[in-house]
């Protein structure tokens, strides 16, 4: 799908049909891209997703100047260049020497050997993955249904049924069985880490 149409469609409000050309589309060549200015291929997935989320939420930034397949790429070099930034960010501090007192470096030393040498519990690793698919598959969710993704954000925020209501313009009941569809609709896209728990 040209980059035209996918603009087209999520500008209609048919934004899954418009979030799926462009991962049809722009997912290999944009990660295969990402990966080849040196990041993990885990991590180009997360540039990805996050490429596609501005994308669609800035749909109205793009004002028809040059070409709508440029944009996208512009998009994605930003952030390609705002990640490796923020890697550069953690490097540094990691790196920073401590201005500790001798009895704080040695605890730390303590804590550093105990990291490198004990291994992390493997509940404690299974559940990072678990967390990472979900984090992963609801970004994918957002991109194709940003607005049931909003009203699920919010319910995980701890708001009450009374202000989701309230937000999304329903009365509680409307509100509780479209939180229930939403939850439906997400289902597919987390389906796969359900089967990490069992690993």
């Amino acid at each position: 799908m040209k980059a035209e149409d996918i603009i087209e469609h999520i500008r209609q409000g048919r934004k899954e049909a418009g979030g799926r050309g462009l991962m049809d589309t722009f997912k290999r060549p944009m990660t295969r891209f990402f990966c080849g200015q040196g990041i993990s291929a885990e991590d180009a997935e997360e540039v990805f997703w996050d490429t596609a989320m501005t994308i669609v939420f800035k749909i109205d930034q793009y004002k028809h100047e040059g070409k709508a397949e440029a944009w996208f790429w512009q998009i994605a070099r930003n952030k390609l260049i705002d990640f490796q930034r923020k890697i550069r960010r953690q490097e540094r501090l990691r790196d920073r020497p401590s201005s500790r007192e001798s009895n704080d470096k040695e605890q730390s030393d303590e804590w550093k050997w105990i990291e490198e040498n004990i291994p992390a519990p493997a509940q404690l690793i299974q559940e990072e993955r678990v967390d990472h698919c979900v984090e992963q598959g609801f970004i994918q969710f957002q991109l194709v249904e940003p607005e049931r993704a909003k009203v699920l954000y919010l319910q995980l925020e701890g708001h009450s049924i009374e202000k989701i209501a309230a937000e999304i313009g329903r009365s509680v009941g409307a509100s509780k069985e479209y939180l229930s569809q939403c939850r439906k609709k997400l289902a597919p896209y987390i389906q796969q880490c359900t089967e990490l728990l069992s690993d």
